[in-house]
């Protein structure tokens, strides 16, 4: 078996995501100061209709689960290169140096939001919100 580069790990590990053309995009928009951002989040909750007791999308936690993985395998391997002696890119050492702060985010997300609770949580009455170019519709 031939030995896979921490690049050509992280790029296989990449291609099980299905990015859309937007999302492989890098960002060069401006970045929103918090005041911004809280009114943006508004404009969005006001235009969208509840549903209350709709059986939420269950998409979510699924794509939490997936997220999560990807970071721990992209982790794994950028470590196991590391542990081999590999040179890696600044990017993966930032990565790894803040993976801990990662890691604890996502355990967070988990002990806050379990099934029982998400479940609790009111539903779009439309479905899920589209978002094309970066803006919802």
């Amino acid at each position: 078996m031939r030995e896979v580069s921490v690049l050509e790990k992280f790029r296989q590990i990449y291609q099980q995501w299905k990015f859309t053309a937007d999302e492989d995009k890098p960002v060069r928009a401006e970045l929103f100061a918090p005041e911004k951002l809280i009114e943006q989040a508004r404009i969005l909750a006001l235009a969208q209709e509840i549903q209350r007791g709709a059986p939420p999308n269950p998409e979510f936690l699924k794509h939490f689960q997936k997220n999560n993985t990807f970071l721990h395998d992209a982790y794994a391997s950028i470590n196991a290169a590391v542990s081999s002696g590999d040179p890696i890119p600044p990017a993966e050492e930032w990565f790894i140096d803040n993976f801990h702060v990662i890691a604890e985010q996502l355990a967070g997300i988990k002990e806050d939001l379990p099934k029982k609770f998400y479940l609790e949580l009111p539903a779009l009455a439309t479905g899920t919100m589209e978002v094309r170019r970066g803006k919802p519709d």
